[in-house]
């Protein structure tokens, strides 16, 4: 769907810092957690509920990415409700983890 090699499920939740050091050490290397663009491609903008394309498990939580925000101390992430979009969180919020490959 998207072109990206995406993990097949969430890790769970972590803090951010956390859910880069999972990516950066995770078995078979190259992998990452995700830009905001490239988190937005596993979105069905299609959808009237969940906007996560349904090959990908996990349901529609909030996603941490890899960029920072301007405000100290947070990191943007990705929400996939009815109404989705980028908001920032501090960074020692638990929120969910999917990796991606380089």
């Amino acid at each position: 769907i998207t072109g990206l090699v995406w993990e097949k499920s969430t890790v769970g939740t972590l803090t951010w810092q956390g859910g880069l050091d999972y990516c950066s050490l995770k078995v078979g290397g190259d992998w990452v957690m995700p830009t905001p663009q490239q988190l937005g491609t596993i979105m069905d903008q299609n959808s009237s509920g969940c906007k996560l394309f349904s090959e990908f498990s996990g349901g529609c939580g909030k996603y941490w990415t890899s960029s920072e925000c301007d405000v100290f101390g947070k990191a943007e992430f990705r929400f996939f409700q009815q109404s989705s979009g980028y908001l920032c969180e501090s960074k020692d919020q638990a929120l969910e983890v999917r990796c991606v490959k380089k």
